[in-house]
């Protein structure tokens, strides 16, 4: 299984810098990687969000773990300016490769005929590194005809063990109130717009642009209730995924700074996996658990296991708690 999953590798990766971006299955809690323009929709005033991903494990041995670290700042300032950072890093297989990639985020947001109208429009610089270990892959050049050899030479010269990338992403965002009970986020993003890539051969490439929509419904039933739903179609190349995710939140308590809920779900993405998701919050903190069952034609490969997914959030809103009011009782009481 080993050599399949570096052909995969070789194959979309390699060559033309035809890479898949890092995707995650709780999009919402990494918005920076789907939309700039979500940046200042966040909970809170502030709010930094931190996860893991691991899948894959079946295919080398070695799963594929992704690791992701963002912080966003919402209007601080009255000119409606939102700024947001980020880091991820990407590590896949036996063969160390792994990817590293910061960004810098910002959005300006417009009140328009109400304050339940939101057009939002946010920009992003985006830097990427690649590292690899070519000496730990094997080669089509190697197979003997009964097995791969080490021994064999590989054919392959003048490879790098490390290259960059420099990107410009954008996107908008039209934030709609319907009432007390409905909000939907509706965005539009293009990544990689302007980017300069070298390849692993050391020639300057072009990254492929990731065009996105992602729709984000809440609904409040009532007091104890609210319902959201995630979808996000994205094409990247000849790579397409659209994913959809529901859950149901039960609210425990709500009053002052205490709030504490559980959360529940799941969904789809594409011809792809069926996903499940659990979590929560308690105050300021913000859980979620969420795994992939794959159901695509490389489930095989993966010995059938998918790929679970951790965040956490951290929520600052420095807004004053109520004052308490006291009066004196009367004389006559």
């Amino acid at each position: 299984m080993r050599h399949c999953f570096f052909a995969f590798i070789l194959i979309f990766v390699c060559p033309q810098l035809k890479a898949q971006d890092i995707h995650f299955t709780q999009w919402w809690n990494a918005p920076l990687t789907v939309n700039p323009g979500l940046n200042g929709h966040q909970q809170g005033h502030l709010q930094i969000n931190a996860g893991m991903r691991s899948q894959w494990k079946g295919v080398s041995g070695v799963p594929y773990q992704t690791q992701w670290l963002q912080g966003q700042i919402k209007q601080w300032t009255k000119s409606k300016w939102t700024w947001g950072g980020g880091l991820g890093r990407d590590m896949a297989g036996d063969g160390n490769w792994r990817q590293l990639q910061g960004m810098i985020n910002g959005a300006r947001h417009w009140q328009l005929d109400s304050t339940q109208t939101t057009f939002s429009l946010g920009g992003q610089i985006q830097m990427q590194q690649w590292s690899w270990d070519a000496n730990q892959w094997q080669w089509g050049s190697q197979w003997n005809g009964v097995y791969y050899d080490p021994s064999l030479p590989s054919q392959e010269y003048q490879l790098q063990q490390k290259t960059g990338a420099f990107s410009f992403n954008s996107g908008a965002v039209w934030s709609q109130g319907w009432g007390k009970q409905w909000v939907s986020l509706l965005g539009f993003s293009v990544y990689h717009g302007v980017s300069s890539a070298y390849d692993m051969n050391g020639t300057l490439q072009k990254i492929p642009s990731r065009k996105g929509v992602s729709l984000q419904l809440k609904y409040r039933l009532n007091d104890q209730w609210n319902f959201q739903l995630f979808s996000l179609k994205q094409r990247q190349s000849m790579q397409k995924e659209w994913m959809n995710l529901v859950y149901a939140e039960r609210v425990l308590e709500q009053r002052e700074w205490n709030f504490l809920s559980y959360r529940l779900g799941g969904g789809f993405r594409n011809h792809d996996a069926a996903m499940l998701f659990v979590g929560g919050r308690m105050g300021q903190h913000q859980m979620g658990l969420s795994y992939d069952w794959n159901l695509s034609s490389f489930s095989q490969a993966t010995e059938y296991r998918g790929g679970w997914e951790l965040h956490y959030s951290w929520l600052l809103n420095p807004l004053p708690m109520p004052k308490r009011v006291s009066a004196p009782c009367p004389d006559y009481y």
